[in-house]
């Protein structure tokens, strides 16, 4: 049954991925991009049934919160991140930032620190190594935001200013994750990983998708 439901995940997950880079690429970008709030929530939904979490459950929730109010900031204030603003493609919003970046947050952390996990037991460098792998992941995806109609720096691409805030931001949500005592089963979080990046890899390249 445990195996089943590992497997059943990594297919779900390699199906949504792969189905969006090959439905944009084949002109059906409005109908796949406009569903990111979705594969996004059912990316948690399966990170957390292939997941076991020993201490303060509810803390996890903070996450979410830290992430999207450093979000409302920096999109209000610039100061976070810099300047930059939220489009359309990632659903609902609340004080010009998507509900859904909560989540996002979530998966990225817990993603980061299951890598982060797999290189060092210090909980110090656990800590540190997960918020740079965050940063890491947050720098293969800006490149690509902005022709997903994600979100969209002032000038183009973020400046240094992005990656500090993303690096501050992302030591309490690696503290948090750890304190929680998260556990996930490798082979999905891996998958996941490895899906996310595939499908922001397949537009590295590609000139703007949404017009």
């Amino acid at each position: 049954m445990f195996k089943n439901k590992v497997h059943l995940s990594i297919f779900i997950i390699w199906l949504f991925h792969i189905s969006g880079v090959i439905g944009i690429h084949l002109g059906y970008t409005e109908f796949f991009l406009s569903k990111s709030w979705l594969t996004l929530c059912l990316s948690a939904f399966l990170l957390l049934i292939n997941s076991r979490i020993e201490r303060h459950p509810w803390l996890l929730i903070l996450v979410g919160v830290i992430g999207f109010a450093s979000e409302v900031l920096g999109t209000s204030t610039g100061v976070v991140f810099g300047e930059y603003a939220y489009g359309e493609n990632l659903g609902y919003k609340l004080w010009n930032v998507p509900l859904v970046i909560a989540v996002n947050w979530f998966i990225l952390g817990v993603l980061a620190f299951v890598m982060a996990s797999s290189l060092t037991s210090n909980k110090t460098a656990t800590i540190v190594v997960g918020a740079l792998l965050m940063v890491l992941i947050d720098l293969i995806i800006e490149p690509v935001a902005p022709k997903f109609d994600y979100w969209e720096f002032e000038g183009g691409m973020p400046g240094l200013h992005n990656y500090v805030g993303w690096f501050i931001v992302a030591l309490p949500v690696q503290w948090i994750i750890y304190q929680c005592r998260v556990t996930v089963q490798n082979s999905v979080a891996w998958n996941l990983l490895g899906a996310q990046l595939l499908f922001f890899a397949a537009f590295l390249g590609s000139t703007q998708v949404v017009q």
